[in-house]
């Protein structure tokens, strides 16, 4: 029997080896681009650009593969102690899940991050100032952030969620008993 644990690591390692995919994918296309992009700009630029995000896309994934104990016990630190066996039922499946969903927004919004400091380093020459703050903090940096921060506020909340949910449901459930849904 699988225990809540066990599907956590699980998921976990899958969550590590998408990244990694995703990460290969993406260093096909940088590949793809570099003799064009080498023409146009420095190669530090086109360096800065495609490879560093990509590198740091595929030590998340890495570090997602291999950590996976380590995640698995920090998404399963609120455990109750009302499942001594630690079997998975829905209730702690949904609470994986949803961390899960945290580590996800929080690995792309630093793989995000990565890219914008890529372009501000790729484009800021000596004769082209790069962006301008308005444009690399609206485009760029605040939705990266704004991952970041959402990602890690689902990851340390996933249980409130859980049982936020199980209470609005509940409440539906007693008014439609009562009739007073209609």
């Amino acid at each position: 029997m699988m225990t809540a644990r066990d599907f956590a690591r699980l998921l976990i390692k899958l969550m590590g080896v998408f990244v990694l995919a995703l990460t290969l994918v993406q260093l096909s296309q940088a590949i793809s681009y570099l003799p064009t992009y080498a023409n146009q700009g420095s190669l530090l630029a086109v360096l800065f650009l495609y490879l560093v995000p990509i590198l740091i896309g595929a030590l998340i994934g890495w570090f997602l593969f291999k950590s996976d104990r380590l995640i698995a016990d920090k998404v399963m630190f609120t455990d109750t102690g009302d499942n001594p066996s630690g079997s998975l039922n829905f209730e702690k499946a949904e609470e994986i899940l949803i961390s899960l969903l945290g580590i996800y927004l929080w690995a792309y919004g630093l793989i995000g991050l990565a890219r914008t400091l890529g372009l501000v380093a790729s484009l800021t020459t000596a004769d082209h100032p790069g962006l301008s703050e308005d444009t690399l903090w609206s485009s760029y940096l605040i939705p990266s952030l704004a991952q970041i921060t959402v990602g890690t506020l689902i990851f340390l909340s996933s249980r409130g969620i859980v049982v936020l949910r199980r209470r609005f449901l509940d409440i539906r459930d007693k008014t439609r008993a009562l009739g007073m849904d209609e």
